[in-house]
């Protein structure tokens, strides 16, 4: 039993790149959106027989409990891990790509299989980091699944893909340059790849400077945050729910893994990513709420749910315990990419179905449930899941301010309003223009929802009390409270373009590209003139050669030579003579 799971282990993310390769041929090419779900399927039963033995119902296999494989000939020795922590990322990947994968059918055009050969790739990249065990293949899958998702995100070919893909790939290989270098120094200070080393292990902290920053692009952190409002919006439905839900996670899991997080308690980042993870809220709120674009406004919304797990990573350093306290996040993170993927598949079937089908209010329903959840309605596993870290912290003597969890809700629950506002004035599509229903794709997006809304209740008994629900109540009713007030007294939409301060940038190197212009013209004026003086010496300078050459010739001539010189005797006997 144990060798054959180990083997289905290795397929989680091979399988998904044989598949790709297979799409080289020809004659597979066609049936690339097809084969989608199908790149699941190891990722499907490694995490049935998984779940099946944290229950205790396979003791009869002897099935050994976390799982930790070793290929010491393959790269500098490659480990795969699959424990508590390991198998809630699994989860994350498989129920956000799963959905992707069957609302792929949407993608109908001629180049739905290159479509098919990146969304591969990049699953093969995701599903790899999940069970990473080293630095190397942490790198490796992490690098796959970035640099492939620049296929999702160029894939539909207008000018707003094709600026998103820009600005997408200019900062993911940035990152990827600066992350390699984070690791190759840590490995080197260390002498191990293991990740294992690399939790208890302090380094350099020009190397932990580099891996987190080389991490934060993935996270989203503002400023370094460009490429995420462009590429949400430009992307497929299906690609916008894996970039959102899953692989801004990437960078979350790669901060807990890649740095030494049992020794974080006296570093400087433990100072400063709490007020960071704070700022990231309110920059995501501030910014989502100027967007008019429905996928716009949920990637902003997605930058400020980031932050809860960027302090979530700097309360969870501050622990004598991190791995328990991890584990909390581990949740969070979970509950944010089932919301977030079924809130951007939801907007496929508003903005691709026709008004008239009878499915559409219940999507609806869904769309609004996933808004409460997000913004932590009572009886929910956002709401329960911040009242037992707000009692964690207490336990284990950290500060967990009340009103930064309040300031978060409010402002989720103020996004999603915008979110929901703006999605019921996009442009409904003719009956010929409308997207085929695929039930299987239907049917993927209500089981995502039902997830998100019961989740908790399959891995804990959470338990109410009045105080719980009261906070859990009390930002929906702010919320709701601001943004009526805001619709009553002032009633304008206040926009800035999707980007932020990519258009600063562009302005910038458009002002630089003018000058550059300018300054080349001014060279070329410059250029002229000198090389007209230059001319006009040289046109003396010819003619001094010319004049010369004519008295060499006249020197040469003897009969002339001799007049001359007997001219000059002549002239010279005369002078004697008076």
């Amino acid at each position: 039993m144990m060798a054959g799971y180990a083997a289905l282990l290795w397929l989680v993310p091979v399988w998904p790149l044989l598949l790709a390769l297979s799409l080289t041929l020809p004659a597979v090419r066609p049936y690339g959106i097809r084969l989608l779900p199908w790149a699941l399927l190891p990722a499907a039963l490694v995490w049935l027989v998984a779940g099946a033995a944290q229950l205790g119902w396979l003791d009869w296999l002897y099935f050994d409990w976390p799982l930790f494989l070793y290929a010491p000939d393959l790269l500098m020795g490659t480990r795969i891990t699959l424990d508590s922590l390991s198998y809630i990322w699994l989860s994350l990947a498989l129920f956000v790509w799963g959905a992707a994968a069957w609302h792929s059918s949407w993608v109908k055009d001629r180049q739905a299989w290159r479509f098919s050969l990146f969304f591969l790739l990049s699953l093969s990249g995701s599903l790899g980091l999940s069970l990473a065990g080293d630095a190397i293949s942490f790198y490796l899958m992490f690098s796959l699944m970035s640099l492939a998702a620049w296929g999702l995100v160029i894939h539909e070919q207008t000018d707003f893909a094709k600026r998103a893909a820009h600005w997408y790939l200019i900062l993911a290989v940035l990152a990827e340059l600066v992350l390699f270098a984070g690791i190759v120094a840590r490995a080197a200070e260390l002498g191990s790849t293991d990740l294992a080393v690399w939790a208890v292990s302090g380094s350099s902290e020009w190397s932990l400077w580099l891996i987190w920053l080389g991490l934060a692009v993935k996270v989203g952190v503002p400023l370094l945050h460009l490429w995420l409002p462009l590429a949400h919006p430009a992307a497929p439905v299906s690609a916008s729910a894996v970039l959102s839900g899953v692989m801004i996670k990437a960078g979350i899991i790669g901060w807990w893994l890649l740095m030494p997080s049992w020794v974080m308690q006296d570093s400087v980042f433990v100072s400063f990513m709490p007020w960071l993870g704070v700022a990231t809220m309110v920059f995501g709120a501030v910014f989502g709420l100027m967007q008019t674009d429905p996928k716009a406004v949920l990637a902003y919304s997605s930058i400020s749910q980031m932050g809860w797990l960027i302090w979530g990573i700097g309360w969870v350093w501050q622990g004598a315990e991190p791995s328990l306290l991890m584990i909390w996040v581990a949740w969070f993170a979970l509950h944010h990419a089932l919301i977030k993927g079924g809130l951007f598949l939801g907007v496929g079937w508003i903005k691709y179905s026709t008004a008239g089908q009878g499915f559409i209010p219940w999507v609806w329903g869904g769309l609004i449930l996933l808004g409460l959840l997000l913004a932590g309605m009572p009886f929910s596993a956002g709401a329960w899941l911040k009242m037992q870290m707000k009692l964690a912290s207490v336990d284990v003597g950290l500060a967990m301010p009340y009103w930064l969890l309040l300031l978060g809700s409010v402002a989720t629950v103020l996004l999603m309003i915008h979110f929901l506002r703006r999605l019921a004035k996009l442009d409904t599509l003719s009956p010929d223009q409308a997207k085929p229903v695929s039930r299987m794709a239907l049917v993927s997006w209500f089981g995502l929802v039902a997830i998100a809304a019961s989740w908790i209740y399959w891995v804990a008994m959470p338990s109410w009390d009045s105080g719980a629900l009261i906070d859990a109540l009390k930002p929906i009713v702010i919320g709701l409270i601001l943004a009526t007030a805001w619709r009553i007294r002032i009633h304008k939409q206040v926009q800035s373009p999707p980007g932020d301060m990519v258009v600063l940038l562009e302005w910038f190197g458009r002002k630089l590209a003018a000058w550059g212009e300018g300054y080349q013209q001014g060279y070329q004026r410059l250029q002229f003139r000198i090389g007209a003086g230059w001319q006009r010496i040289g046109q003396g300078y010819q003619s001094f050669l010319q004049r010369a050459d004519t008295a060499e010739k006249n020197l040469l001539n003897w009969p002339r030579f001799m007049q001359l010189l007997g001219g000059l005797a002549l002239v010279f006997w005369l002078l004697l003579i008076l």
